[in-house]
């Protein structure tokens, strides 16, 4: 599973979520928190950690400013 970013606000991670969707991945939003939301857009999961991380090496070149998260194996975050 790959973290690609968060938002506070839904409208954020929708528009992210279209932005990555363009370069050719499958993102989804996970809305996580209680007193606080969080809007987490996540890609994968991937069968290796050698291609989670690939696919994350590849998003932060295409993606400026991106920072990455991943973790293998795949747990619910």
């Amino acid at each position: 599973m790959t973290q690609l970013s968060s938002f506070t606000k839904k409208s954020n991670a929708d528009e992210f979520v279209n932005l990555v969707k363009t370069k050719g991945y499958s993102p989804f939003v996970k809305k996580e928190g209680d007193e606080e939301i969080w809007y987490k857009v996540r890609v994968g999961p991937y069968p290796s950690r050698q291609e989670a991380g690939e696919v994350a090496r590849t998003l932060k070149k295409i993606i400026s400013g991106l920072l990455l998260f991943y973790r293998f194996p795949a747990r619910s975050w």
